[in-house]
């Protein structure tokens, strides 16, 4: 599976689950298969903007997938994942 697949798949479970969890134990099996966090940023980076653009077309679920990916971009930076 790649990591976008990873991604979507951790984003859908957070919202069945309404819990952030899922998107923590994502970016730890990363860094199990020994992606860097750099690596980990630049992709989430990179789907935060494909998901914003769909986003501001009126895709609700692209702006909350957005979201919730800049979330967990601000934890990786204060290290609390």
């Amino acid at each position: 599976m790649s990591f976008e697949e990873e991604v979507v798949k951790s984003l859908d479970s957070t919202k069945e689950l309404n819990s952030f969890q899922p998107m923590r134990d994502m970016v730890a099996l990363a860094r199990g298969k020994n992606i860097s966090d750099k690596e980990i940023k630049s992709k989430l980076l990179s789907l935060f903007i494909k998901y914003y653009e769909e986003g501001e077309n009126n895709n609700e679920e692209s702006r909350d997938r957005a979201d919730k990916i800049a979330d967990l971009l601000d934890e990786m930076d204060y290290n609390r994942v």
